[in-house]
């Protein structure tokens, strides 16, 4: 029962791994604007993202029944404590967060990462199971080199042309003018042609790419090493050659100079590791110290040259500077509880300077974010991770049953003397496998593609299919029997090396918090530590102690109840209560037919005390559902629901803007000059969560001089004129070089009209 139960799990969290970088993923429920002006194309809902973690936290709770039934050893990974203090902080940062919501959601998956290389472990215990995991990485890597390939040299052309067509509507579905900079910016990325397959930026995707062609290219001069000299094992190593190569050429199309610099510096450090190997297996620990000591001094350096000279050499790294400045004023205001996770980008605008062009969500340092999003806590569990987790690849040499001799003609294969069992029974059918895996990768991944348009759902389950085979196949299948060479070849050294390289690039990236790039990095760190850690034998003599035996059990278990409590009952019943209102609203916009929309969005809001979303979509709703103006009881409550909103996500300036706009119509409608001071009032909370805005500097001069000439008062109307000289201030006050982010001509002919 033990077995199946391993081999169960095992199949879920492989199948996790291979499809979770090729499919769109949100923490929160509120969809995009530019999604919404598209036709058959939907926002994923944060069920998804719960989903997979609890497949995570279900196979690990699986995993520990098991364990308790067939007492093993636990394996330790360098991640536990490390783990253990982020999820303190996590806690700690939810209960301050402005937005729960996305603080639970996104603070519940990132902690499944750590326990998913803990199962992980565990489970793959002899090599056929680890070739298996780098087989579906591998794999899934070819279908995203694939889908860059398509983007750079067809989709971009494609796509521009489709948005020429649709542009006035496209834009006009949102409220947004052609002359706008968002229009600007949107076109200039797109004319960029940076591939970034299925994820949200190609910075991630050339992370994730590097990551997986470093651990192809160890596996493949795994395959020269060791292959039996057959005809299939020729075939086999061409295969992988193809596969490594295709997937550099990838990284190549995201252009993400730094994923191209960290793969070749993992590289080189790589072969000077193979020059150097007598002297650092006789020296680990010096070693293991020598690394760090050089990324201190490195990272110090880098923070040297930036307060002395105020800037960084490189414009992208000037940039990132930039964000990292601000942060430290953000950190020092929230040094314990930090801001949430996914609240960055919130409370970042507060902060902002006016020369720093972009509005993040994110400052693009591993160490930034987890001190910004978690506090000095979360900075220290994220360290003691990679502490732990570095120190458990180095101290350990790589176990040799990837070499084990191939037994003689006609006989029967046994394990050496001192072989463990786990060893003995763990032959899965490849087959078997090979059929399961494909199935998901094809049939399970259609419904969470965002459409359901036949010809692009059958397109893309087939080239996917056929990628994804070819590099399983080229990896897991040709070739599988090896003989012995010697010495054990440098394929988990190859998988080091690649966590090396995406640790490097996260000093300027965010791929470990994006959830398909960092459900890679886990999974290939286990194996990486499952090659380096001697597997124990079922009934073993030396039995675990209590704390080994029951903790992982127990810490899976607290975190299954944490997410049914916070996250999957709450955000399940509001997404269903918000599937309704929206299908309710559809219905009547077409026939004309009444129905309770505003009940089904007040269910939804009771359903998940945390979620400004259903609050936001009901105001919007009772602003826009009548045919004519709304009624002045329909605007008063759309107020009362974004007043919900708001406090539900106090940092959110768009809340502010909103009300400010529907505090200005009540006003139009009744004439109420009280109305027209809380749309004073509304735009000044607004300002105070962007204090250096331009366009939020006019929309208060706006809400001021309508007020001004609605009430006579000339005190408002001297506070507007004030308030437009300074947004053009601030508008001039931008680097000479930005100019997609500056007020639109237009906007400031109005401005300089009104002034005069």
């Amino acid at each position: 029962m033990a077995r199946v139960i391993e081999t169960t799990c095992l199949f879920l969290l492989l199948s996790l791994v291979a499809l979770r970088p090729l499919v769109a993923e949100s923490y929160e429920s509120a969809g995009s604007a530019m999604t919404a002006a598209l036709e058959q194309v939907s926002d994923p809902s944060p069920l998804r993202t719960l989903a997979f973690d609890g497949v995570i936290v279900l196979s690990a709770c699986a995993w520990g029944v098991s364990r308790l039934r067939t007492p093993r050893d636990y394996r330790g990974t360098g991640l536990e404590w490390g783990a253990v203090l982020v999820a303190v902080a996590v806690a700690i940062s939810c209960l301050y967060a402005g937005n729960r919501r996305l603080a639970i959601n996104a603070g519940i998956d990132w902690l499944c990462h750590p326990l998913l290389a803990i199962v992980l472990v565990q489970l793959l215990t002899s090599a056929r199971r680890r070739r298996l995991l780098y087989a579906a990485v591998v794999a899934s890597a070819c279908v995203q080199a694939f889908q860059c390939a398509e983007q750079a040299w067809i989709g971009f052309d494609e796509t521009w042309r489709h948005y020429q067509t649709l542009k006035e509507s496209f834009w006009a579905q949102q409220g947004v003018a052609l002359d706008s900079p968002q229009v600007a910016l949107f076109e200039q990325r797109m004319r960029a042609r940076d591939a970034q397959g299925f994820f949200p930026h190609s910075n991630v995707t050339g992370a994730y790419l590097a990551l997986c062609d470093l651990t192809a290219l160890g596996l493949t001069i795994r395959g020269f090493r060791n292959h039996g000299g057959s005809a299939l094992s020729l075939v086999a190593m061409i295969g992988r050659a193809v596969v490594t190569a295709a997937l550099m050429v990838a990284v190549v199309l995201t252009r993400s100079f730094g994923a191209v610099l960290a793969a070749a510096g993992a590289g080189t450090l790589w072969l000077l590791w193979r020059r150097w190997r007598p002297w650092i297996d006789a020296h680990r620990r010096h070693a293991f110290a020598l690394g760090w000591l050089v990324f201190v001094v490195g990272a110090g350096a880098v923070v040297g040259h930036g307060l002395y000279h105020g800037s960084l050499p490189n414009v992208s790294l000037n940039f990132r500077w930039q964000y990292w400045r601000t942060a430290t004023t953000l950190i020092a205001d929230h040094p314990l509880t930090g801001v949430g996770r996914e609240n960055f980008g919130r409370v970042y605008l507060r902060y902002k300077p006016i020369d720093a062009p972009e509005e993040i969500a994110n400052p693009h340092n591993l160490f930034v974010q987890a001190a910004a999003e978690w506090g000095l806590p979360g900075l220290a569990g994220v360290v003691l991770m990679l502490l732990g987790g570095s120190w458990t690849v180095v101290r350990r040499g790589t176990t040799n049953d990837e070499t084990l001799p191939a037994p003689a003609a006609g006989a029967t294969a046994r394990p050496p003397e001192g072989a463990t069992e786990a060893v003995r029974y763990s032959r899965p059918p490849l087959l078997a496998w090979t059929v399961g895996l494909l199935a998901v990768m094809t049939l399970a991944r259609l419904p969470l593609l965002g459409t359901d348009d036949p010809n692009f759902l059958y397109y893309a389950s087939v080239t996917a299919g056929l990628c994804w085979l070819w590099g399983w196949v080229c990896f897991a299948g040709l070739g599988a029997r090896t003989v012995n060479h010697g010495p054990p070849p440098p394929g988990g050294e190859g998988t080091a090396f690649a966590l090396l390289a995406l640790l490097v690039h996260e000093m300027i990236n965010f791929a470990l918090f994006v959830p398909g790039s960092a459900t890679t990095f886990f999974a290939l760190f286990a194996g990486c530590v499952a090659e380096r850690t001697p597997a124990a034998s079922a009934g073993a003599s030396t039995a675990p102690t209590a704390l080994r035996r029951w903790a992982p059990l127990v810490g899976a278990l607290a975190l299954a109840i944490v997410m049914l409590r916070f996250a999957v009952v709450p955000v399940g019943r509001a997404q269903y209560w918000i599937a309704r209102a929206q299908t309710a609203a559809s219905r009547v916009a077409s026939t004309g037919q009444p129905a309770d929309v505003d009940e089904l969005y007040q269910r939804a809001a009771r359903s998940d005390p945390w979620d400004p979303t259903p609050c936001a979509l009901r105001a919007k709703w009772l602003a826009t559902s009548e045919a004519d103006e709304p009624s002045e009881a329909a605007l008063t409550a759309a107020v009362a629901a974004l007043h919900q909103a708001v406090g539900r996500d106090p940092h959110a300036a768009s809340h502010h803007r909103a009300l400010a706009q529907l505090h200005q119509r009540l006003a139009r409608l009744t004439g109420n000059p009280e109305h027209y001071r809380r749309a004073v009032v509304a735009a000044q909370a607004a300002l105070e969560r962007y204090p250096l805005d331009p366009d939020g500097v006019a929309a208060l001069a706006d809400r001021e001089r309508e007020a001004a000439a609605a009430t006579n008062d000339q005190n408002l109307a001297r506070r507007a004129a004030v308030h437009y000289r300074q947004a053009l201030e601030l508008d001039d006050a931008r680097p000479e070089w930005e100019k997609l982010r500056r007020l639109p001509p237009h906007e400031r002919r109005r401005i300089e009209e009104l002034l005069k």
